[in-house]
């Protein structure tokens, strides 16, 4: 037996209808919308991808020239004489611990610190890799806490050109640096020869 639809019921069915076309209508038109706001945002959403990245970068290449730094100044301060050889072995494991950046970046420079009676410090010697070595005699600036008189201080500092992938054009290059003051463990100071 067929069921019998009254015509109060048929306008229930009827607006139900019109409802699902309205809504299917306005989905449709919001598609677009959700196009152009995806379309402006993409710019914004890429630039902080690649500026997180380039930040990434930059936070591990000073981590490594901090431990390039300590790595030059620690293995130095074990000898009593240091050769040529010597100076090449140490100058090259700075650039191992910046490896896998590009060594050709880095500027590694050794240098040993003499502290006299009066607290004025001057250059003992000094080697570099990829920079300009200290000039012997003359006069640095050490911090006045590690200044003490009478002392020899080996001094490692290293720098790094960076030059970010994406934001050189909004930041430019900048240049990590660090340095650290080591005391030679085997003697009161240490003879460079060649």
């Amino acid at each position: 037996m067929p069921i019998m639809i009254r015509s109060a019921d048929r306008g229930g069915i009827r607006r139900k209808r019109m409802r699902r076309r309205l809504v299917r209508r306005y989905l449709a038109s919001t598609q677009g919308i959700a196009a152009v706001e995806f379309a402006l945002l993409l710019p914004l959403l890429l630039l902080i991808l690649f500026g997180m990245m380039d930040l990434g970068s930059a936070i591990v290449i000073k981590s490594k020239v901090r431990t390039a730094a300590s790595t030059v100044s620690e293995i130095a301060n074990q000898y009593t004489t240091i050769h040529n050889t010597d100076v090449s072995a140490i100058l090259g494991a700075a650039a191992a611990v910046i490896t896998p950046y590009s060594v050709s970046n880095a500027s590694v420079v050794l240098s040993q610190i003499t502290i006299d009676s009066s607290g004025k410090a001057t250059v003992s010697w000094s080697d570099a890799q990829n920079g300009t070595a200290r000039t012997v005699g003359s006069s640095y600036a050490v911090p006045a806490g590690i200044a003490v008189a009478n002392t020899v201080l080996l001094l490692g500092e290293v720098s790094y050109k960076f030059t970010p992938a994406f934001g050189y054009a909004v930041i430019g290059g900048m240049t990590l640096q660090d340095t650290l003051y080591a005391t030679p463990r085997s003697g009161a100071s240490i003879t460079r020869s060649p």
